[in-house]
């Protein structure tokens, strides 16, 4: 059986419209790929293209269209996360995503090092194939550009041929807060479990400790994040202030009640959890984290008991 499996979504938002751009590919299908080591591996192939092959569309044009999907015995669209979209489930897909959309402005900040986004049109005529329309943007302006550029082609080729816009994002990419900032609003950058601490021309430091976060003002943080020459940038997004729980940061210990042992929560697998001895190398939580983690594995590890404990400073 071949299915499609979607693995992200980032809307592009503009003044023509709305751009459905998703990555996904087929069950059925491979290509190879290399660890930073240098392994070879095989994964299910996968690229990002243009929903319904249109760029700038409404949102009343975008919906319409999914609401076509719908209302059939067939309730399996594609998987995501292991599991079948249904008719609920790509309406409320579409919905998100609609909400979440970004300009190429905002996908940018959240994504250096990239500087511009890849865009094409792949066509298929004549049994022939070839590339139309390549470029790179780095605005808004340069995208609606791009996209009326797209439209006349589309109108202009024969029936019989095939056409694919593609916006070419990127695999693990950061997806943009769309949620309006005051230029003045307090933010923290953060990279993965880090906060920025602080930051010179040639350096940057950052801590796991949100209570060592850099208090910054929207706009200063933007600045930061659009000048190149400050390192260790690379990958950073923008946090509100207001949402960080700066309570002290706590461990969960885990004791095995087969044998005693103690250690501290450092990772999960998908059918268990990896402990260390050392309290260095355990993870962090917020304490309201550590709560609703204990909650979710209190059941599955029957044979472990869970408890939060302060973490080292």
């Amino acid at each position: 059986m071949s299915y499609e499996i979607l693995y992200d979504t980032q809307f592009i938002r503009s003044k023509s419209g709305i751009t459905p751009a998703i990555l996904s590919g087929s069950n059925n299908c491979t290509e190879v790929n290399w660890t930073l080591s240098g392994r070879r591996y095989e994964r299910g192939e996968r690229g990002w293209w243009v929903l319904f092959n249109r760029v700038g569309v409404s949102e009343e044009d975008f919906m319409a269209n999914i609401q076509k999907m719908t209302g059939g015995a067939y309730q399996e669209h594609w998987k995501s996360r292991g599991k079948w979209v249904d008719d609920a489930g790509l309406v409320r897909w579409a919905k998100n995503a609609i909400r979440r959309a970004a300009t190429v402005e905002a996908i940018l900040l959240d994504n250096r090092p990239h500087t511009s986004i890849q865009c094409y049109v792949s066509v298929w005529e004549n049994h022939e194939h070839h590339t139309a329309l390549n470029t790179y943007v780095s605005s808004t302006e340069e995208y609606d550009e791009w996209a009326q550029r797209v439209e006349r082609l589309r109108v202009s080729l024969p029936e019989k041929s095939s056409f694919y816009p593609v916006v070419n994002l990127w695999e693990g990419m950061n997806h943009p807060d769309t949620r309006s900032f005051d230029p003045d609003e307090k933010v923290v950058l953060k990279h993965k479990n880090s906060f920025l601490q602080e930051y010179s021309a040639v350096h940057s430091s950052w801590s796991t400790n949100a209570k060592d976060a850099m208090i910054l003002t929207y706009e200063h943080a933007v600045t930061i994040l659009r000048n190149p020459s400050i390192p260790g940038m690379n990958g950073a997004k923008v946090h509100r202030a207001s949402a960080l729980d700066f309570s002290p940061a706590v461990y969960i210990k885990v004791t095995d009640l087969r044998t005693g042992s103690a250690n501290y929560y450092r990772s999960a697998r998908r059918y268990s959890i990896v402990t260390t001895p050392f309290p260095k190398l355990a993870k962090r939580f917020s304490p309201k984290n550590a709560q609703q983690a204990v909650k979710r594995m209190q059941p599955k590890y029957q044979k472990l008991s869970f408890e939060i404990v302060p973490a080292e400073e």
